[in-house]
């Protein structure tokens, strides 16, 4: 590369390259803690409808029961 490459300081390229691994770690590091919120709040989603599903059932039966 450096014969291909001239009047061009290539040991500031590779030092910039470098730390562009580091950026692309931090940015995948976010985007896996992005997907775990985002599975957290679906599955609070899931369960505070299945506890309204229950809560609904249980009235139905409680105003069949009762006859009100």
């Amino acid at each position: 590369m450096d014969e291909l490459v001239r009047d061009v300081d290539v040991q500031d390229v590779r030092e910039k390259a470098g730390g562009s691994e580091e950026k692309i770690s931090a940015l995948f590091a976010d985007a896996q803690k992005g997907k775990e919120i985002a599975r957290l709040v679906l599955r609070g989603i899931v369960v505070f409808g299945w506890v309204m599903l229950a809560v609904m059932v249980l009235a139905l039966v409680l105003v069949l029961v009762r006859g009100v």
